[in-house]
């Protein structure tokens, strides 16, 4: 290795500085014995010149040993120091293995010594491994990581090489045959790592994430493979299909806009940039609208009008869209406003909010400070919750929704049929509404068994008290089944797209007595 070469070629140094030195003693020691006898021979004191040189042989010969002991001494401390540096640059703490330096060179020189060898950069990543750490302590936590590595250095060939990069992410250079050949490997990677009964207390499975990308341009540098890789890891974790995705160019092109999107969405939202559109809703018994959706849309001075999917997901992601949803809360609340004072009647609205908001203590009492501002009745709000939103923590919904009923807002759960759904869920949460989502039905309208499903979820909603809507109505043959089973409201492109609100008003308000009825009853 790197570090032996430049010990040997310290101590060659050290071995030719000492006999340099000596060669400048024993010419001082040669012109001092000579001149001594010159003197020794002026002063007639020959007698005593050859104790005196004895003596100054003896106190040389001592002086070079000393010297040569102390110059020992200095190689191998030099040494010592040498090699603690190595661990300290090359070694990981925590896995003894080689850390992100040793990984970049060792990548350089496999890559330049095994040309006909394909490879690839896989990252990995430890799902939740920060939740493992507060289970069972970081000690723990560091002999997984321990173990983690020292069953990749034994699986790996010496054509390949890994390192942890930080935390829970380590990096690998493996050698490349084809996609499948790849995945196949890495999960066998993955159940080696998962026999790890010695270290966690009690069975605990571990999932991994990994990003791979495959090497192209040999004379890329490791922090770009490195970098691509990673970029794939990230987009696996948003997916959440698969816990093993490869890298391709568009990946990169989507985050490089999502990051410029990124940029420039507090300026955005500041200057009002997002404009509320409207979709409304339809009730199938008197074919009237009775309401609306309010979706968004971001009028980018550049990009033109972009449609929330181009959005919303990243939003979701950063955390960003938690402050979105209130922007489009307190539109809706303003509309409303403007309506009542407008003298025309206002119609229910639902507004869609992201699970995120679950976690936030002041979530209600914010939507609460909000219809206040505006004097609104919260009768008239409908707070869209998705059906995953009660899946993932159903006693934190719960709580929520007690709240929001107890403030008088209409709560519905949204996108029902697009997860697991449950019917036992709908026992247990009372939402006042359940909105189908459009796969739910769609590909089930054709056959009796689909249609049967459908049906009986409509009909336990009625027992339960709770409307039924149904979104991304396209087809006036899904219009016709709905209205067959007794679904209550639909929206989708067959009745209208989502809406300026100025065009909304213009078509809405002619059927304001259609509304008048609903509201009457």
């Amino acid at each position: 290795m790197k570090y032996e070469y430049q010990t040997k070629r310290s101590i060659l140094r050290i071995v030719v500085a000492i006999a340099f030195v000596i060669a400048i003693f024993s010419t001082l020691f040669y012109c001092y014995i000579h001149n001594l006898n010159e003197f020794l021979k002026l002063t007639h004191s020959t007698v005593l010149a050859q104790p005196l040189i004895n003596k100054t042989i003896t106190t040389f010969i001592l002086l070079t040993v000393l010297f040569a002991v102390v110059i020992v001494y200095l190689i191998l401390s030099n040494s010592h120091t040498q090699k603690k540096l190595y661990a300290f640059a090359f070694t990981d703490p925590v896995t003894r293995k080689g850390n992100w330096n040793l990984f970049e060179k060792e990548v350089v020189s496999l890559i330049e010594r095994h040309r006909q060898t394909n490879y690839a950069v896989v990252q990995i990543d430890i799902d939740k491994f920060s939740l493992m750490n507060d289970m069972f302590g970081y000690e723990t936590g560091d002999k997984l990581l321990y173990f983690v590595a020292d069953t990749l250095a034994k699986n790996i060939s010496s054509k390949e090489t890994f390192c942890r990069i930080a935390a829970d992410n380590f990096c690998l250079l493996l050698e490349y045959i084809s996609d499948q050949q790849l995945i196949d490997r890495m999960n066998f990677f993955y159940r080696q790592i998962n026999l790890l009964n010695n270290i966690i207390p009690e069975p605990y499975y571990m999932g991994f994430s990994a990003g791979v990308y495959r090497l192209q341009d040999r004379s890329e540098k490791p922090a770009l493979m490195n970098d691509r890789a990673k970029i794939a890891r990230k987009r696996g974790l948003e997916s959440q299909d698969t816990h093993i995705v490869f890298y391709d160019p568009t990946t990169r092109d989507t985050l490089v806009k999502e990051k410029l999107l990124e940029n420039q969405m507090y300026n955005a939202l500041k200057t009002n940039q997002f404009e509320v559109y409207l979709q409304p809703k339809y009730e199938l018994l008197h074919n009237c609208i009775v309401g609306a959706e309010a979706l968004v849309r971001w009028n980018h001075p550049i990009a033109g009008m972009l449609s929330p999917g181009e959005f919303i997901p990243f939003f979701e992601q950063n955390g960003f869209v938690t402050k979105l949803d209130f922007y489009v809360f307190e539109n809706v609340c303003a509309l409303m406003r403007s309506w009542q004072d407008n003298q025309l009647s206002p119609m229910p609205i639902a507004i869609n909010f992201s699970r995120l908001h679950l976690d936030k203590p002041d979530f209600t009492v914010h939507l609460q400070e909000i219809i206040r501002k505006y004097d609104i009745s919260p009768s008239l709000l409908v707070i869209e919750l998705t059906e995953n939103t009660f899946l993932n923590n159903i006693d934190t919904a719960l709580s929520v929704i007690f709240r929001l009923k107890s403030l008088g807002f209409t709560v519905s759960m949204d996108d029902f049929g697009s997860g697991f759904s449950s019917l036992n869920l709908l026992k247990q949460i009372p939402v006042d509404e359940l909105k189908l989502d459009r796969g739910f039905f769609c590909d089930t309208i054709h056959e009796q068994r689909g249609e049967s499903i459908v049906e009986s979820v409509i009909n336990m909603a009625k027992k339960l008290n709770m409307s039924t809507v149904s979104e991304g109505i396209e087809e006036t043959a899904q219009v016709d089944f709905l209205k067959k089973i007794g679904c209550d409201i639909v929206q989708g492109y067959v009745f209208a797209k989502p809406m300026p609100v100025a065009e909304f008003e213009a078509l809405a308000f002619a059927s304001e007595p259609c509304f008048a009825e609903k509201v009457t009853k």
